[in-house]
């Protein structure tokens, strides 16, 4: 037996919808939806774009000042780190990169920015820690090979110039 409806069809189909919705939101796996995007990171990115990597330095900065997504901070951490190096500002981009690395310790691409840094630094036993770390995460990457051959090549010319400089 069905019983006539006292509430208007509008007020009933809305009412449907909300309990179709709540029956759907139960049920279904939780995901997070990244709603807001900062404005920051856009004016970095043309920055980039633009090559004008100091411009970006300091937009991806104001972005790190910001409330980020996981998802984002460990991004432009990552572009903080590689972006700062570029432009030599090493000391900061090192604690970009090891800020990134304490929250997302299977980053590839991090262990290959500090390990630029690093090698950047003279620190070369370090450097080597973090190329063998991205090797270890993504050994057929071409960006992880390439930076290894080339720290591999500066290390040998290093090691030929000490050898000419202690036979003069």
């Amino acid at each position: 037996m069905f019983y006539k409806m006292s509430l208007p069809r509008k007020t009933f189909v809305a009412t449907l919808a909300a309990f179709g919705l709540m029956l759907i939101s139960t049920t279904a796996k939780a995901q997070v939806i990244h709603i807001n995007f900062d404005s920051n990171i856009k004016k970095a990115v043309q920055a980039l774009n633009a090559k004008d990597l100091n411009r970006a330095s300091l937009y991806f900065h104001r972005a790190l000042d910001g409330n980020l997504s996981d998802d984002h901070l460990i991004a432009t951490l990552n572009n903080v780190c590689a972006v700062d190096y570029a432009i030599g500002s090493l000391d900061t981009a090192k604690k970009a990169c090891d800020d990134l690395l304490a929250k997302d310790r299977i980053n590839w691409r991090g262990y290959v920015n500090r390990g630029n840094v690093h090698a950047a630094q003279g620190d070369y036993d370090l450097a080597k820690l973090d190329y063998d770390k991205a090797y270890s995460l993504k050994p057929d990457n071409v960006i992880v090979n390439a930076a290894i051959t080339q720290f591999t090549a500066m290390q040998e010319g290093d090691k030929h110039l000490r050898t000419l400089a202690a036979n003069q």
